[in-house]
């Protein structure tokens, strides 16, 4: 079982919020990945993959994504992480007439 939470469960089971027998069955091989805005080199990556997914799905022939188009989603600080950048990678192909580059 893989669980994921953006929740302190440590201060949680302190509180007496969470259940600290459920927290030891499910924590059996801790992995900690860091919000996106702290991974800034996954960006550009992650991106480009979910351009190629989706412009699959959507039988599209987009080629990439525009300098300045990358330029953007760099600079954005992705409060909602992988979720909303594959969202708006989406929604990017979805709306983008031009079949050469997103952004253009």
């Amino acid at each position: 079982m893989i669980a994921a939470t953006n929740q302190d469960l440590a201060r949680l089971i302190a509180e007496g919020r969470f259940r600290e027998d459920l927290y030891y069955r499910i924590n059996v091989i801790p992995i900690s990945l860091p919000p996106l805005r702290e991974r800034r080199e996954d960006i550009a990556l992650l991106a480009e993959h979910f351009v190629v997914k989706y412009t699959e799905q959507m039988g599209k022939s987009i080629s990439g994504i525009s300098h300045q188009a990358m330029e953007l989603l760099l600079a954005y600080d992705w409060p909602g992480n992988i979720r909303e950048l594959e969202n708006v990678m989406e929604r990017a192909v979805a709306l983008e007439a031009d079949t050469r580059h997103l952004g253009r």
